[in-house]
């Protein structure tokens, strides 16, 4: 099942790796009979019985509805022909057929529909391939424990057998759903399972695919360096083997990695025209089109737009060329051309290139509905006819009704969303450059108040104390003043007794044994505020300095409210929203952004 559909495609923490993640079954799948040319027409009632399973086995790798008809037809109408053995390979060939399509449910009833016979319960290949193949469709339907389950009975069965490569296949697959649920270091160990089962057996093939599954899960574990070394032993063993198609997956995915991580420019560009190289020389289109669309990424971050525009389109017509319709072609061929129209002012183009990619969306979204109410269509009338109810009948015709309805729906909230997404980019950007303002801000206020020493020989305190904004002497009272300040602030800093939130200008006075006029007056002289705006310039920049502290991620909003000394919680995002132009929840996303990256 997993290699049937040449592997799965996985993402971590936005890097899309190319890679083929387990062996997969392809070869269990069809170890049954080789598949034969299927003729344009098949009389299913007029031929054998294994005729018909073969020409429908045949049918899958070309037509699915044809394969779907013929399966069907045998048990259907032929029920009674079919002995254990062919219902068990009828049922087999139909959940295959059904995987392909994506149908995941249906294929999964047929599976079991297939181990429940005695043929599917007494043949270990049989039941090495249902069990794998359930594995597959749990795992795709998000069923982790009962896929697990489905590959921990297919390794009962190899064990007996003496089958490493077919074992190490297992283990690989069950190591997917383990990443899948983030639990990369279970997967590293069943991987280092797969790994012992190979070891020195001649499988290189089936080693560099352990060596890539690996490697995906240690860049989960952001361990690089591990990581390169067990890509690189995976690009060895395929360049050994001249297995061209899986090693310009690698290249392909150091050069992600280089675009998303190590921002090496020249290291990059050497991939990315080794690749290309590989690819025309060895004709695999395919990783043309997608090296193209990386040679149109690094001209941009290059500052070369006009070359990233030609590089982007020469992508577009390769992977149309191959067969990919619009709404099929990557996000980042998208993205990249409009960032590219966009730096050379192209602005009719950039709204061109804009259009297209909503519109792929769009057609991508209405596909994947399409696909759902034909599946789920296809599953009522297979339960319709297992119960023989009218009501089935009754309920598929509102359930017509309601996906109807529900994909009017889906296609408005395609366009709000669409419209959502890029309301919500904007204003990310704009959060980031409020950021970048406060962080200013923080670090102007550090080195003030870091700089901010008291000159206790220029002025006795008792003197301080009495000094009154009516006396004459204007040096000395701005003396008075100067020295007040530099009492506050070291208050503030050393004892925080702003984070006291009832802290008021009297107790605050008290504290320092500082008039609470001279306070007042020099609070306003030399920060231009009033004495609570003051307190809470301080309880702002602590809330910051708590909300940019990854060790302070467990603390909540109140928490951090609390500590900087604020009353409430709506005082405190009154505050904090007039001061730093954002909310504390923004502000955090924010800090995180930048540091990751």
């Amino acid at each position: 099942m997993k290699s049937a559909s040449m592997g799965r495609s996985l993402s971590t923490k936005g890097l899309v790796l190319v890679l083929l993640f387990s062996f997969g079954l392809a070869h269990l799948v069809v170890a049954q009979d080789p598949p034969q040319k299927a003729s344009d027409q098949v009389n299913t009632l007029s031929d054998s019985i294994e005729d018909v399973l073969v020409e429908g086995r045949a049918l899958i790798e070309t037509d699915l509805d044809g394969a779907i008809e013929i399966f069907e037809v045998l048990l259907k109408e032929r029920r009674s022909e079919l002995g254990d053995r062919s219902l068990a390979q009828a049922h087999f060939g139909l959940g295959l057929a059904y995987y392909h399509k994506t149908f995941y449910n249906l294929a999964k009833d047929h599976f079991e529909q297939a181990l429940s016979t005695e043929y599917g319960q007494s043949n270990p290949d049989m039941q090495v391939n249902i069990y794998n193949n359930l594995g597959v469709v749990n795992d795709l339907l998000r069923q982790y424990d009962a896929a697990i389950s489905s590959y921990q009975r297919a390794l009962e069965v190899e064990s007996d057998r003496g089958r490493p490569i077919e074992m190490a296949e297992i283990y690989s697959n069950i190591s997917l759903i383990y990443y899948n649920l983030g639990q990369w270091d279970d997967a590293l160990s069943e991987l280092e399972r797969a790994q012992s089962l190979l070891n020195g057996v001649d499988a290189p093939l089936q080693q560099g695919l352990v060596y890539q599954n690996q490697a995906i899960n240690l860049y989960a574990l952001e361990r690089f360096d591990d990581y390169l070394q067990a890509i690189q032993k995976a690009l060895a063993i395929y360049r050994a083997g001249g297995a061209h198609t899986q090693e310009l997956q690698i290249i392909y995915n150091l050069a992600e990695d280089g675009f998303r991580r190590t921002r090496d420019l020249d290291d990059i560009g050497r991939l990315v025209e080794d690749g290309t190289t590989k690819a025309q020389v060895n004709d695999v289109g395919i990783m043309q089109a997608y090296f193209l669309l990386q040679a149109g990424k690094l001209a941009l971050l290059e500052g070369q737009p006009s070359h990233a525009v030609n590089n982007l389109n020469r992508a577009i017509e390769r992977f149309k060329s191959l067969g990919f319709e619009s709404q099929n072609l990557p996000d980042d061929l998208y993205l990249n051309l409009i960032e590219a129209h966009a730096r050379m002012g192209e602005v009719d183009e950039m709204m061109l290139a804009l259009s297209d990619f909503r519109e792929a969306e769009l057609a991508r979204e209405m596909a994947m509905q399409r696909a759902s109410v034909n599946e789920l269509k296809t599953q009522l009338d297979f339960n319709e006819q297992a119960s023989q109810l009218q009501q089935q009948t009754i309920e598929l015709q509102a359930q017509r009704v309601r996906n109807v309805w529900l994909l009017f729906v889906l296609v408005t909230l395609c366009v709000v969303s669409l419209a959502g997404v890029a309301y919500h980019r904007l204003r990310i950007k704009s959060i980031q450059r409020l950021y970048e303002l406060n962080q200013q801000s923080v670090i102007r206020h550090r080195q003030r108040v870091k700089a901010i020493e008291p000159d206790e020989r220029s002025l006795e305190p008792q003197n301080a104390a009495a000094i009154s904004i009516d006396e004459d002497d204007s040096a000395e009272e701005k003396r008075g003043q100067k020295w007040a300040f530099q009492r506050i602030e070291k208050a503030m800093r050393e004892e925080q007794l702003y984070r006291h939130s009832g802290m008021t200008l009297p107790d605050f006075a008290e504290r320092i044994h500082v008039s609470k006029r001279l306070v007042s007056e020099s609070v306003n002289v030399f920060s231009d505020s009033t004495f609570p705006e003051y307190l809470n310039q301080f309880r702002v920049i602590h809330a910051m300095e708590r909300l940019d502290d990854p060790a302070s991620d467990h603390m909540s909003i109140d928490q951090i409210l609390d500590e900087a000394g604020f009353s409430s919680r709506s005082a405190f995002y009154a505050v904090f929203k007039k001061a730093c132009g954002m909310t504390p929840k923004e502000y955090r996303g924010a800090s995180r952004r930048k540091s990751a990256s």
